[in-house]
C-alpha cells in the first residue's frame, strides 16, 4: 500500500478545519495516490506560512508478526 504525506522539517502535516498543524507521523493526515491534485493544492498553501515543505510517500508492505 502507498499513501502520501506531507512534511514539514521533521514534523508531519495534520489537516484539520481551519487550517493545518503540525504533529508526529501517528497523527498525521495520509492520502491515497489518487488524491494527488488535492495534496499537491495543500502543500502549496502550507508552504505559505512553512519552509521546508515537502511530500511523502510511504510504502506500507503487510507481513505476519506474530501467530
Amino acid at each position: 500500500m502507498e499513501l502520501l504525506v506531507i512534511k514539514a522539517g521533521d514534523s508531519y502535516i495534520r489537516v484539520i478545519t481551519d487550517g493545518y498543524e503540525l504533529v508526529s507521523l501517528k497523527k498525521a493526515s495520509v492520502f491515497s495516490l489518487t488524491d494527488e491534485a488535492k495534496v499537491l493544492e495543500l502543500c502549496d498553501k502550507i508552504r505559505v506560512g512553512l519552509d521546508n515543505v515537502t511530500i511523502k510517500k510511504l510504502v506500507i508492505t503487510e507481513e505476519d508478526y506474530y501467530m
